[in-house]
């Protein structure tokens, strides 16, 4: 394997733990299990790492939603509300989702009272906070990894050409 893949696989690790230790501070863990904040899967190459969710939702964590908008999805709110365990019997989770849905249709995402959730007087911003705060760090790892590997191509060279 070479120095690249291994460093932007370390690389894709050390974002995707940034991600989740963000999400944290801003307050966005839903529950114990199945959380956006455990989600997170990261697949290198030689020339690029990527990292995942299957979480729908990653979008409005990082963008929000505005106000005045359409109605939110209220299946993805009633999922919501029954993972956090706020409702007795499937009656109470639609009642509980549609206020919520109006709460959002009126101040948008992230709400006003969502902030006292927050740790760090973030709501959103999540992957823009961790590229801006490991951007030096990881451009450096990655011109270390491509400095070696371009050393290790020189070195097999014929001596003489």
């Amino acid at each position: 394997m070479s120095k690249i893949k291994k460093t932007l696989k370390e690389a894709g690790r050390i974002l995707a733990n940034a991600l989740s230790k963000e999400l944290e501070a801003q307050g966005h863990r839903a529950s114990s299990t199945s959380s956006i904040i455990d989600s997170f899967r990261v697949k290198a190459t030689d020339r690029f790492v990527e990292i995942t969710t299957d979480k729908s939702y990653a979008n409005v964590l990082q963008t929000g939603i505005r106000k005045g908008g359409k109605f939110p999805n209220r299946e993805a709110i009633e999922d919501w509300v029954r993972k956090k365990g706020f409702a007795r019997n499937e009656t109470e989770v639609k009642q509980i989702a549609y206020a919520v849905g109006l709460k959002i249709q009126k101040e948008g995402v992230p709400t006003n009272e969502s902030f006292r959730h927050s740790k760090n007087g973030r709501r959103i911003g999540f992957i823009d906070q961790v590229l801006k705060e490991n951007e030096d760090n990881i451009t450096e790892m990655i011109m270390n990894a491509l400095t070696f590997d371009v050393e290790v191509m020189f070195n097999k060279l014929p001596k003489e050409l």
